[in-house]
């Protein structure tokens, strides 16, 4: 300490600083009318706030590691620990007599200036969180991204003027952004996976997912298949061979009773229609499985067409022989 203490009274020698209280290891550097003044504020524990009307509020009773850096910035802080604020009137209402206002990260010209007794927000951008007041846990990224005006919770919001209007929700982009990638943007680089327990599309449509693992949709369920799409298009012709060596199976899951294939067995006949995850499970394309069922009625329909046929002959045959003709 001394000898930051001599060093700070060199720096007054050779630029004209003041220095005030050394007891705190404070570093203030502040623009008075006869010059930069270098203060180690009593009220302030191990902080450093360099710029003019930082720190500005009388009054301070314990507020701990807090850095400032821009014209305003912390201005009012009174109490409140761990704030970290970049940017001229960034953060310039934490910790004033609000409330204590901890452990917020702001950068960027006027980030988060009314959050006054928030604490863990984190605001990134020109004017981010410029509407949160006494919010807690919220992130916003982006010039001009903020939630609506109030004491916003869990909020997160990414990318130029979004607006977060509901508490623990996240928004990525405006109603301009078109497409979000994860993982990439070029074909085989999209290998995150998102995980939710549920998806509401463009016209309300809910995807929703229980805890046995079953998937509901709220309406149809329907697949790309314009032949436009396709190449190498052949008809699957008679089927009934392929599906008389397939069976349908009940079992148990996950302690509910189910019916289906296995998909083992599915590939044996169309390998086509089983897939193999990451972990190496498979999985079975049962929505494909219509046009092979299709067909092998078409098949039977056939047969039995036939089949009458040779009955209806069969019938007049036996009617002539009883008659005598």
């Amino acid at each position: 300490m001394k000898k930051n203490y001599y060093l700070f009274t060199l720096c007054a020698i050779l630029f004209g600083f003041t220095i005030n209280a050394q007891t705190n290891r404070n570093i203030g550097i502040s623009e008075t009318t006869t010059g930069l003044a270098i203060t180690a504020n009593t009220q302030l524990v191990k902080s450093l706030i360099i710029g003019a009307n930082t720190v500005n509020a009388a009054g301070a009773t314990d507020a701990i590691q807090n850095t400032g850096f821009g014209v305003q910035a912390l201005d009012n802080l009174k109490q409140g620990d761990n704030n970290t604020a970049f940017g001229y009137n960034a953060g310039t209402a934490i910790g004033g007599a609000a409330g204590s206002g901890s452990g917020n990260t702001l950068i960027g010209r006027a980030s988060g200036y009314q959050i006054g007794a928030g604490e863990y927000n984190t605001a990134v951008g020109n004017q981010s969180a410029t509407e949160v007041i006494g919010g807690d846990y919220n992130t916003f990224i982006g010039s001009g991204a903020k939630g609506d005006l109030g004491n916003a919770q869990g909020r997160i919001g990414i990318g130029q003027g979004v607006v977060v209007s509901s508490d623990l929700t996240a928004v990525i982009g405006k109603n301009t952004v078109t497409n979000v990638y994860f993982g990439g943007m070029a074909a085989g680089e999209w290998n995150a996976t998102l995980h939710a327990t549920g998806i509401t599309l463009e016209n309300s449509e809910t995807i929703t997912n229980a805890s046995d693992g079953t998937v509901v949709v709220s309406g149809n369920l329907t697949v790309s298949s314009d032949m436009r799409l396709k190449d190498n298009i052949k008809s699957l012709g008679n089927t009934i061979s392929e599906i008389l060596k397939l069976d349908g199976k009940s079992y148990t899951r996950d302690g509910r009773n189910e019916i289906g294939l296995l998909a083992q067995d599915l590939e044996l006949v169309y390998p086509e229609l089983v897939s193999v995850d990451g972990n190496g499970m498979l999985a079975v394309n049962y929505q494909a499985l219509a046009p092979v069922l299709i067909n092998g009625v078409k098949d039977q329909e056939a047969r039995i067409a036939k089949q009458e046929e040779r009955i209806a002959k069969l019938e007049i045959l036996v009617n002539l022989l009883l008659n005598g003709k």
